[in-house]
């Protein structure tokens, strides 16, 4: 009795925890922001090596962005530009930040790819994996869990390969890709770069 009264103490801090992740301030995020509009406010800008597209962050789970932030901060997460960036920001900042791309309302930039080096066809079914956390469209199994519809296929080929790799640590995403090929993953991240959803490059 004991136990389950303390594994259900621990689930209501969680999910308190992750309502307080989005209790930033959108005003103060949009100031700071100003260092990552560079890169998160050029449509179609890439990184240089490896080479794939910016992530589409505007409307992307505020949750999501404060783990992902917080990642390259504690260098969780390696790149070397996005470490330097946020390595001085306190967990306000980021949370603020957060807010402010999840929030931002800017008419969407038009980016239409229509060559892919997945088949989305065929990466449907071997989505399935994946659909279970990441759903299709705007809605995730958790608010801490990124949307990858409409994100670039190249960003997602990147993100996986990062798992498989251990250059991304998180242990469920280690396990789910840990049998992929590359063709599975092209396929995966065509399946999802095609559809529609919220995020989006936003031309500031």
């Amino acid at each position: 009795m004991k136990s389950g009264i303390t594994a259900i103490v621990g689930i209501i801090g969680f999910v308190f925890s992750l309502s307080l992740f989005a209790e930033g301030d959108p005003v103060a995020g949009r100031e700071k922001a100003f260092t990552c509009t560079g890169c998160h406010a050029a449509p179609g800008m890439r990184n240089v090596y490896p080479s794939y597209r910016v992530p589409k962050i505007a409307g992307q789970n505020a949750e999501y962005l404060i783990e992902a932030m917080r990642a390259y901060r504690e260098e969780l997460r390696t790149h070397a530009t996005m470490h330097a960036q946020i390595a001085q920001f306190a967990d306000q900042d980021i949370e603020n930040i957060a807010v402010y791309f999840s929030q931002i309302n800017v008419k969407p930039a038009t980016s239409v790819i229509s060559a892919f080096k997945g088949d989305p066809l065929a990466g449907k079914s071997k989505a399935t994996l994946c659909i279970t956390c990441h759903g299709e469209g705007n809605t995730t199994q958790s608010p801490a869990t990124p949307i990858l519809s409409g994100q670039y296929e190249d960003y997602i080929i990147h993100s996986l390969k990062s798992y498989q790799s251990g250059e991304r640590e998180n242990a469920i995403m280690a396990s789910t890709v840990a049998t992929l090929n590359d063709e599975d993953i092209q396929d995966i991240a065509a399946y999802y770069a095609i559809m529609e959803s919220r995020i989006y490059t936003p031309a500031e």
